[in-house]
């Protein structure tokens, strides 16, 4: 059961976080410019949305798909899980001392991708962001899980 758990998990994550590694040494100077651009833009979000939590709630459309902390494989299997407000805990920025690593992905202008993994590799986190309407908004989060046996 814990093997099914672990392998529905890492086909999960691993789809989601599917990227072409020769991007960055094919992009273009504009292609660069737009990812600062990108990238500018949400981190200025990125440090609100870690400071204020009524500003974090607001920019989450509840309830968001994803996968919470220690799912089971019942859980992975659902697919139907959904973060609420009344399930949501805060989150605050990741500590420098915490053993987490954070990395920033965008994907395109308007979604950013951030995995935070834990220095053994073995726990990782994942969130997903998307620009709407102007704004950035929390689309997506798989809670805290083991991806390694």
């Amino acid at each position: 059961m814990r093997i099914f758990s672990f392998l529905l998990f890492a086909l999960l994550f691993l789809s989601a976080c599917n990227t072409d590694s020769t991007t960055t040494e094919t992009t273009t100077d504009t292609e660069a410019e737009s990812v600062d651009v990108v990238l500018a833009d949400f981190n200025t979000f990125y440090d609100q949305f870690h400071e204020d939590s009524t500003y974090q709630k607001a920019h989450i459309l509840f309830p968001i798909q994803g996968i919470p902390s220690n799912a089971d494989s019942l859980t992975l299997a659902d697919r139907n899980f959904r973060w609420t407000e009344e399930n949501w805990v805060v989150q605050n920025a990741i500590a420098a001392n915490s053993g987490f690593t954070s990395t920033i992905l965008p994907v395109d202008s308007a979604l950013v991708i951030e995995r935070i993994m834990h220095k053994t590799g073995q726990y990782a986190m994942e969130r997903r962001f998307a620009k709407m309407n102007g704004e950035w908004m929390l689309i997506y989060y798989a809670g805290l899980n083991r991806v390694n046996q």
